[in-house]
């Protein structure tokens, strides 16, 4: 039988999201989820393959901006990528891939980016590690603050109430975010309104604004597993929102949640690789901390997206970039002035796609890659040039899983 790569009829999207739901579950989706999933989905970027009718593949995306070094790109989410077991090393996944970067490229996005089910799957296809996500577990008896914090300004939210405030709150501060991704209101009705998984076993979403003279400035969303050690409580709590505009906003939501009666840690994962609660703590060793891939990122278009950010230091790069999946890629984009364009001159350094999308919001050293082989120096200096105008502040992060 032939593979055939297609967008998906409307009536052909519960098939869709089965195929979907047992690739990474093992059981169909449930009603609810179905709907919310729907109603979220943008049929017209979705793709299949399929066989003699039969779904046995799904690829999609979300149409985001993201934040960069001064400003904002359009950048394909991809999301939604399975394979049927019974289709696996036959190649769908290349052409699903294929198609969906011709897509990407022929709407003129300069970026796309996802999170993968797997590492080693995406580097083939031009993407590199992005940003670099934290899990925190932190031992709420050993959770004391350098410096006490002052009290005030926190309110919770039911959900009616978060739903109009946290959308926009939120994209005040993804804004000075670089990594951080724009949010519909189709995800924000699923992050407030959504029960919570049963298999997790948790409370349904607790939402905590912070506020100054000013306004809301920092939000937390977070649920709680209520357990208990013989006639002790040994309750989490699960961070899975939590973001500040200030320093003191940042610090009174983690003091919040580190207080909850009743439990005894706090854990949240896929937190910045930077975040700051680990240089609150008195004790240095209250968080255990573990690093992970986060966000991967690609150039699908490599003079705009260079262009469509902003540097930290003044300087010109002549990169020659390798990259066989996107061929319109290769070769030398001389970067000048925050703008990039071809160049026939001499290169500087020279790198795969993947390792440009690695270094493209400042999440990895340029240095740390060519020490690991992955950026090539061919001229004296320009690795610490390089890093210079490639560096952010903040540490990118993306705070929004899709």
């Amino acid at each position: 039988m032939t593979i055939e790569i297609r967008i998906p009829a409307e009536k052909e999207m519960p098939a869709y999201f089965e195929q979907l739901s047992r690739a990474f579950t093992g059981r169909p989706p449930e009603p609810e989820r179905l709907s919310r999933n729907l109603a979220m989905t943008e049929l017209e970027r979705a793709l299949v393959a399929s066989e003699d009718k039969q779904i046995v593949g799904t690829a999609g995306v979300f149409s985001l901006r993201m934040s960069v070094p001064g400003g904002e790109v359009p950048t394909a989410g991809v999301t939604g990528v399975s394979v049927a077991p019974t289709h696996r090393r036959q190649g769908v996944l290349r052409a699903l891939m294929r198609r969906q970067l011709d897509d990407i490229h022929a709407r003129g996005e300069p970026l796309a980016a996802l999170y993968a089910s797997q590492a080693p799957i995406y580097g083939r296809f031009g993407y590199g590690v992005g940003t670099w996500h934290s899990h925190l577990v932190i031992a709420r008896d050993r959770s004391a603050f350098r410096e006490p914090v002052a009290q005030g300004g926190l309110q919770l939210l039911d959900p009616k109430a978060a739903l109009k405030v946290l959308p926009e709150l939120y994209e005040r501060l993804r804004r000075e975010q670089p990594g951080a991704v724009t949010r519909s209101a189709a995800y924000w009705e699923a992050r407030v309104l959504d029960p919570p998984d049963p298999r997790q076993d948790r409370g349904p979403s607790s939402f905590l604004v912070h506020q100054d003279e000013r306004g809301p400035d920092g939000f937390a969303v977070y649920q709680v597993q209520a357990r208990w050690h013989e006639e002790d409580p040994a309750g989490t709590l699960f961070v899975l929102d939590l973001m500040g505009a200030t320093p003191a906003a940042t610090a009174a939501l983690w003091r919040f949640c580190l207080d909850v009666d009743l439990m005894s840690r706090v854990e949240s994962a896929a937190r910045s690789s930077e975040d700051p609660v680990r240089h609150l703590l008195a004790d240095a060793r209250a968080a255990r901390v573990s690093l992970y891939d986060g966000l991967w990122v690609r150039l699908v278009d490599v003079g705009r997206a260079l262009s469509c950010r902003s540097y930290a230091a003044d300087g010109t790069l002549t990169l020659d970039v390798r990259d066989e999946f996107c061929p319109w890629n290769a070769g030398r984009w001389r970067l000048e002035g925050g703008d990039c364009r071809r160049s026939d001159g001499d290169a500087d350094l020279a790198l795969d796609a993947a390792d440009l999308g690695a270094t493209y919001l400042g999440g990895n050293r340029w240095t740390t890659l060519a020490a690991a082989g992955r950026v090539q120096e061919l001229k004296a200096g320009a690795l610490q040039r390089a890093e210079a105008m490639f560096a952010s502040a903040p540490s990118p992060w993306c705070p929004t899983h899709f």
